[in-house]
């Protein structure tokens, strides 16, 4: 029942317990690889999820060289590796998930039944939201012509019986009403949130630029403080070249920083 290539030379031993017994891979080291006690995922089906063990094939060749995955269900009841119905592993690169079409026969089984229930439950729901649209009707309307056919006695119960009157019927008018009523109390909520980040954005922008004018203030203060500075240095330069005494010169500087 192997699925695999014929041409193709496996060289891996024929169950499982043999691959698994580590002195038997002692023995046969040369011979074969290693099982590697890998442990995988399997998120196709996402809902089935199996222990998955990795065999390597290093017979192959670099264009053919791929590994084969067992299930565990397979390991436990010693079915061959090559019969093992996990086959066709495709990883994804970018992110290293392994797609695995499991058809083990209980495994996809179980499979076929969760589906089936899936779509059970769905079919349910659409019935139940396409009854809900559809308006209600009084049972004996629908009764009533089958009893007509047997007898006076299905006349007189049509006409004996009143119509029922059903809380939950409304016309197409009330439910276009309610339609409207619903759309602009959410039109309302996206005004109302609209508003609220707009106002928001401004106050974050007059927090920035109340920032900003502080940082400009420092900077002015921090520039008139270095053009004070370089114009007394000047001023000293100055005086030095016309053989002004420097003492004079400093003491000129400090009455005119006192007053």
């Amino acid at each position: 029942m192997s699925q695999f290539h014929p041409e193709v030379a496996f060289g891996a031993p024929a169950h499982y317990e043999e691959d698994l017994d580590p002195t038997r891979q002692q023995q046969q080291q040369q011979a074969q690889q290693p099982v590697s006690q890998e442990y995988f995922k399997v998120d196709k089906p996402s809902y089935v999820w199996s222990i998955i063990h990795k065999l390597k094939t290093p017979q192959l060749n670099k264009r053919q060289k791929m590994c084969f995955y067992v299930c565990a269900q397979c390991i436990q009841e010693n079915v061959p590796w090559q019969d093992c119905l996990i086959n066709l592993v495709k990883q994804n690169p970018s992110n290293g998930t392994l797609h695995i079409k499991n058809r083990h026969p209980s495994i996809w089984n179980d499979h076929v039944d969760a589906q089936n229930n899936i779509e059970k439950k769905e079919k349910v729901k659409l019935d139940d939201s396409a009854a809900s649209r559809k308006r209600a009707r009084p049972l004996d309307d629908a009764v009533a012509p089958k009893e007509n056919g047997n007898g006076p006695q299905g006349s007189s119960s049509q006409h004996a019986l009143p119509p029922k009157q059903y809380a939950e019927d409304i016309s197409n008018a009330d439910r276009e009403k309610l339609e409207l009523q619903r759309l602009d109390i959410q039109l309302r909520y996206e005004i109302e949130k609209q508003r609220l980040a707009l106002e928001r954005r401004r106050d974050e922008r007059h927090e920035r630029e109340f920032e900003l004018n502080q940082r400009l203030m420092l900077a002015r203060a921090r520039e008139a403080e270095f053009n004070l500075k370089a114009n007394r240095l000047r001023l000293k330069v100055d005086m030095a070249k016309m053989g002004v005494p420097m003492g004079d010169v400093n003491n000129a500087l400090a009455d005119e920083m006192s007053l």
